[in-house]
């Protein structure tokens, strides 16, 4: 017994050591010893120059011992394929993941393998499966998918839409960013008919996605879709520019706000001292400074050749230089052929509306309204105070009553 005990102790000793010598007496010392098999066929599998069949021999006497461990049948799975041993290895792999469903890893291996041996169909489940446990790793699969010449349509039918609509608009994003848009535009027809909803986070997304690649059509779309489904909210009035009045925190995608945090400029959507409703968007330039700011600003689709009218709610505070916040348009696909600045708001004024008019060019798809204040080339030139601005609103020309036109040139 006492034998037994001290052969059983210094093999244990020897398995802690990370050297094939070491490692083969402890086996041999205590050949019963699952543990033991596992780290040495995982030392033969790693070490320099490697013996991939000696550790599959290893391994496969590990899952004999104890077949109760998915992580003795995982590396089991590398020797085997490391070693040609295919239906070993894809034996191995599928045990892997029977015994340990709910740990993302084995399904992740198992995948891969799959792939890598040029059978993406095997691969699925276990895809399937990851991103059911982790839904944000769904950039890595498509990544991999995609990678191996796999075609956008099988992933989208076996994978993407099968793991929910989160998975699914991950996947729309993943494939605009690749340059597939028509696949995308296919799949958000039939993701958008289905019955249930979308979430909003990643209906946000795919739109931001579409925005940075210059797909404002299928953007405008996108977000219209959104609003029939209540996803996110109207726009009040005629007014076609969406949140106007800084009522809802702004999502900072898609069609809403976008914020551009900026130095020495405090920007707040939810001031309570709005002209109506309860909020407004207050800047504030805590430290005097003269840059160009464009803290927000907003995509909005246009009819190309219609006169439109910009106007918001100011009121201002202190505002010390001569280049004061203003309502900037400009026409993101082509600047040169519309840019256009509404009057700057200086000193201390109570609420005023401003008011811009312009015409979408020919080709316009959207416009880009912002809050800008342009860097000034005249004392006093640094800008401290505070501006408020409500009421954003842009409606076509035709919707007012007769008037005259207010505007001016960028300067």
């Amino acid at each position: 017994m006492l034998m037994l005990v001290a052969r059983i102790g210094l093999a244990a000793a020897w398995g802690e050591s990370l050297r094939l010598p070491a490692l083969r007496r402890a086996v041999a010392l205590d050949r019963s010893n699952p543990e033991l098999h596992f780290q040495l066929g995982t030392a033969y599998l790693w070490a320099e120059g490697g013996n991939p069949p000696a550790a599959a021999g290893e391994l496969l006497e590990a899952t004999r011992l104890n077949p109760n461990v998915a992580e003795y049948w995982s590396a089991l799975g590398k020797a085997c394929y490391a070693a040609g041993q295919e239906r070993c290895s894809d034996q191995a792999f599928e045990h892997a993941t029977g015994l340990s469903p709910a740990k993302p890893r084995f399904a992740w291996e198992a995948a891969l393998h799959y792939t890598v041996t040029h059978r993406p169909q095997a691969a699925w489940p276990h895809l399937l499966r990851l991103l059911r446990l982790q839904p944000e790793r769904a950039s890595q699969v498509f990544d991999l998918l995609l990678r191996t010449g796999t075609d956008p349509e099988p992933v989208w039918r076996q994978v993407a839409s099968a793991a929910g609509p989160e998975v699914s608009l991950s996947y729309l994003s993943f494939l605009v960013a690749h340059s597939r848009l028509a696949a995308a535009e296919k799949f958000w027809g039939e993701l958008s008919s289905a019955r249930g909803g979308l979430p909003l986070a990643s209906a946000s997304s795919y739109v931001e996605q579409l925005l940075r690649g210059g797909h404002y059509r299928a953007a405008a779309q996108v977000w219209a879709r959104l609003q029939d489904a209540r996803a996110v909210g109207g726009n009040p009035a005629a007014s076609l520019l969406f949140n106007g009045g800084f009522e809802r925190t702004p999502l900072e995608a898609g069609f809403d706000w976008h914020v551009q945090p900026q130095t020495y400029l405090t920007v707040d959507f939810g001031d309570p001292g709005a002209h109506s409703g309860a909020r407004a968007l207050r800047l504030e330039f805590t430290v005097p400074d003269n840059p160009d700011y464009e803290p927000a600003y907003q995509f909005v689709p246009v009819t190309p050749g219609q006169t439109y009218v910009l106007s918001a709610q100011v009121r201002s505070e202190n505002i010390t230089s001569d280049s004061g916040p203003r309502l900037r348009v400009q026409d993101p696909q082509c600047p040169a052929c519309l840019s256009l600045a509404s009057a700057g708001t200086v000193g201390t004024q109570a609420w005023h509306a401003v008011e811009l008019e312009f015409t979408a060019p020919a080709a316009a798809e959207v416009i880009r309204v912002s809050v800008w204040r342009p860097r000034s080339r005249s004392f006093p030139m640094a800008i401290s105070g505070r501006v408020w601005v409500d009421d954003v609103s842009l409606r076509p020309l035709n919707a007012f009553p007769a008037r005259s036109a207010a505007g001016g040139g960028e300067q």
